[in-house]
């Protein structure tokens, strides 16, 4: 679907940290419409990556957006999300809003997938083994 010659999508991406009984449980959620082909999933990667990247600096909000085929409000909608998950953080000061990656909201996440690696690997080597026997 577009507008004029631009394609429009919808796309929600949460991530979650959540206080459980065996620490913190990591719950990422992406839920995406794509219409016409030149929005598709690699073009909505590409962006991630890019703000992600971005972020390794200090920057305005604003000029986080600069390169972003988005909305200014579109990236402010990604950062609060990212924020509230204590992936990134940002200060106001005056009428410009900053942001940085926090590091210790990905420590939390590689420590989360690091903790159920080996088990989801163990799993995956038996469902290959159960794949290749004969029937």
């Amino acid at each position: 679907m577009s507008v004029g010659d631009k394609c429009i999508s919808a796309s929600l991406v949460t991530v979650e940290l959540l206080p459980s009984e065996a620490g913190t449980d990591l719950i990422c959620t992406h839920q995406g419409a794509f219409f016409e082909g030149a929005d598709g999933p690699e073009m909505r990667e590409e962006g991630w990556r890019t703000l992600l990247e971005s972020l390794a600096r200090e920057f305005s909000v604003s000029r986080l957006a600069e390169p972003l085929d988005i909305t200014l409000a579109a990236v402010v909608q990604h950062l609060q999300v990212l924020e509230e998950s204590g992936l990134v953080q940002t200060e106001k000061v005056g009428r410009v809003r900053t942001c940085r990656i926090e590091p210790t909201g990905f420590s939390v996440a590689a420590q989360w997938i690091g903790d159920r690696r080996t088990a989801w690997e163990r799993r995956l080597d038996r469902l290959g083994e159960l794949l290749a026997e004969p029937d």
